[in-house]
């Protein structure tokens, strides 16, 4: 019985001194210390019979003594054309007009000697409200030297304030009728009909900047080529109040064009 105890002992520890012994190919990259290179530490390659490194994947083991730098190319960025971003620089600018797309445009075409087609076109811009937006024509018929008819009709669009109800559409008819009583003196008579003006006031928190339906008389004035007076009264519908009212009327005409 000792003796195979004492068999055992020693096989036991024959087997410790046996585990403990290095294999050369294993601990060649331990025994070999690294070498200077350009102001890097460089590890030694590892023995090409070790199994441990795949021979197709090249392991660089050079560090910086100092620091190591990683080179993170730059992500593409996008920069939006905006009509108040400055498009060579790329950045915000202040300049930005708001009225730059307003305009106001009016022309005649003499159609006969006493017959003419008068049209016009407006963009107005009301910053933080909106916009308005008219366009229209109306045919005008001089019979003789005192009596002058017009009629015609026009559309719109309005977007102030378009928060809650959004843009509204709006179409109309116009009419006049002028009896001149001398050289210096002329009667108008006119009406106007918006067959959505009331409704367009109403959803624009009672814009009273929309067109309304109205009728009413002005008295012309001329005082010289250059310079006239218009009064009279007319009868409108008052979105504000939601009624109809009687406004008076009282502007000056300034006449730049010279009659030939």
């Amino acid at each position: 019985m000792k003796k195979l105890f004492i068999l055992l002992f020693l096989l036991s520890v024959f087997l410790r001194v046996v585990a403990q012994n290095e294999q050369p190919e294993d601990s060649t990259l331990l025994k070999r210390p690294p070498t200077e290179v350009n102001g890097l530490l460089q590890m030694a390659p590892p023995s090409t019979s070790s199994a441990t490194f795949n021979r197709e994947m090249p392991v660089n083991t050079s560090i910086s003594a100092d620091s190591i730098t990683l080179n993170v190319p730059p992500l593409p960025t996008y920069t939006p054309n905006l009509p108040w971003m400055d498009v060579k620089m790329g950045k915000m600018v202040s300049h930005y007009d708001p009225f730059v797309m307003d305009y106001k445009l009016y022309d005649a075409f003499m159609l006969t000697g006493k017959t003419a087609l008068s049209t016009f076109s407006t963009y107005n811009t009301y910053p933080t409200m909106g916009a308005i937006i008219q366009a229209g024509a109306n045919y005008i018929y001089r019979p003789n030297e005192r009596w002058e008819l017009s009629g015609g009709m026009y559309t719109a669009k309005y977007t102030m304030p378009s928060r809650m109800h959004g843009s509204q559409f709006d179409i109309g008819l116009d009419a006049s009728a002028a009896y001149r009583i001398n050289g210096h003196l002329r009667i108008r008579l006119f009406g106007q009909y918006s067959a959505f003006g009331k409704q367009n006031s109403f959803n624009g928190y009672m814009n009273p900047m929309y067109p309304q339906s109205c009728f009413g008389a002005v008295m012309e004035w001329k005082i010289n080529d250059v310079l006239e007076i218009h009064g009279g009264v007319e009868r409108v519908y008052d979105a504000t109040k939601m009624k109809w009212v009687t406004a008076p009327i009282l502007h000056p005409v300034i006449n730049l064009r010279k009659k030939k």
